[in-house]
C-alpha cells in the first residue's frame, strides 16, 4: 500500500499507451457499501483526489444497490462479500436491498 501513487502512474501510463488518440479511460469504484449518499472509505479518499487533481479525471456517482430475493439470502451474501458488519446491518434493518453508492471516473488521453 505504500507505493500505491507510484502503481496509479503506471496505469496511468498504460492508458495512454493502449489508448487511441482521444480514447477515454473509465474507472469505477465505491462510494460505500451501506449508503445512499456517496461516504466513500477513508483510504481510498486519497485515491480519488490524485485521479481528478493530479490527472484531470472527471467524475460523477450513481446508485448500484443490491437487490435480494428475501432477508436469508441478503444476510448470508452480505456476510460473504462485505463481513459480519454489513451483514449485521442488513439483518438489523431488515434490509433486502442494500444501498450502494459507486463512483465513475473518466478522462480522454
Amino acid at each position: 500500500m505504500n507505493n500505491w501513487e507510484n502503481n496509479v502512474e503506471e496505469v496511468i501510463s498504460e492508458f495512454k499507451r493502449v489508448l487511441r488518440p482521444g480514447g477515454t479511460a473509465i474507472i469505477l469504484e465505491t462510494l460505500g457499501t451501506g449508503a445512499e449518499f456517496p461516504s466513500p472509505p477513508d483510504f481510498l479518499i486519497g485515491y480519488y483526489s490524485l485521479l481528478e487533481k493530479n490527472y484531470g479525471f472527471q467524475n460523477t456517482w450513481i446508485r448500484t444497490d443490491y437487490r435480494f430475493d428475501d432477508l436469508d439470502e441478503a444476510e448470508e451474501l452480505t456476510k460473504f462479500f462485505f463481513g459480519t458488519g454489513i451483514s449485521e446491518k442488513v439483518v438489523r434493518e431488515k434490509l433486502q436491498t442494500l444501498p450502494e453508492c459507486a463512483g465513475i471516473w473518466w478522462r480522454s488521453f
